[in-house]
């Protein structure tokens, strides 16, 4: 049985298409680091949601929406730590998790490895 790749693809910011490339960046993610990356999701799923559904500027201020930054962020850099996020633009996108055979909707695609 052949085991299916999962991929982070860039879809939106600095390394998605239209950011400061033409491409989106896709990252072969290892299994070793699945729940790093499903901490990464939820976080990221938080961040945007509640940022989404504020209706005052003020609440951007507040502890709640800060404990979501707090999370997101620290994610985010254990992730560059453990080799996931290859420099400070992959920090400044939103990813989506694509399977392998899902790739093709997520074109133009580039398969980042270690820089």
């Amino acid at each position: 049985m052949v085991k299916m790749k999962v991929f982070l693809v860039a879809s939106d910011g600095d390394c998605a298409a239209g950011g400061l490339s033409n491409t989106n960046d896709a990252i072969l993610i290892e299994k070793k680091h699945y729940e790093m990356i499903k901490s990464f999701m939820k976080a990221q799923n938080d961040y945007l949601t509640e940022s989404a559904m504020m209706e005052r500027w003020e609440e951007c201020t507040g502890p709640a929406f800060r404990e979501i930054c707090e999370r997101y962020w620290n994610v985010m850099e254990r992730m560059t730590e453990a080799g996931i996020f290859k420099h400070k633009y992959h920090a400044r996108t939103f990813w989506e998790l694509v399977r392998e055979n899902d790739l093709e909707h997520h074109d133009p695609i580039e398969e980042v490895h270690d820089v």
